[in-house]
């Protein structure tokens, strides 16, 4: 048997998670839901041995179950912040892989997604923050990370434009 293919479709695990936000409507269940697919991810990244990708992902988890339970609370926000800087500086001074730095940029766009923002503006952050992690994994040769990526990103601005549209049909109902 083949272990590496075995652990390597564990993103199609975070797929499914992800499209499953096609069926709430709630900004909650949405993080909580990003929590079940840093956990996949996570796995995902340590076939490749892209380290820096799955420390990011296992705190990603207590970053999106902290970031319901703390929203705008600047002081946890700060913590995870640091613990993402340092986790970087770290990876990156055992690896030297350079291209951790997207990994983290993108982390802290979602960081500062998940903690401060709701409705279109999380979802519009978390579409740059997808952006960035695929240039991650396009420069690591992950096609599944590029893949699952892409199909977060399609969710994401389907949400958008139904959130949008919703708010136009309601606001011209009233008037």
């Amino acid at each position: 048997m083949d272990w590496i293919l075995v652990w390597q479709s564990l993103w199609f695990i975070a797929i499914i998670f992800e499209l499953l936000w096609l069926q709430n409507k709630k900004d909650s269940r949405l993080i909580y839901l990003l929590a079940c697919s840093s956990l996949f991810y996570s796995l995902h990244y340590l076939t490749l041995s892209l380290f820096a990708a799955v420390f990011i992902n296992a705190l990603d988890i207590l970053r999106n179950l902290c970031g319901v339970k703390f929203e705008k609370n600047i002081p946890v926000f700060i913590i995870f912040f640091i613990v993402y800087l340092a986790l970087w500086c770290w990876v990156y001074l055992i690896t030297w892989e350079a291209t951790s730095i997207l990994a983290s940029i993108g982390t802290i766009l979602a960081l500062t997604a998940v903690f401060y923002y709701r409705g279109v503006k999380l979802r519009a952050l978390l579409i740059l923050s997808n952006l960035v992690w695929f240039g991650y994994n396009f420069l690591w040769n992950s096609y599944a990370g590029m893949l699952s990526d892409t199909i977060m990103m399609f969710v994401l601005i389907f949400w958008i434009h139904r959130i949008l549209k919703k708010k136009k049909n309601s606001y011209s109902i009233q008037y």
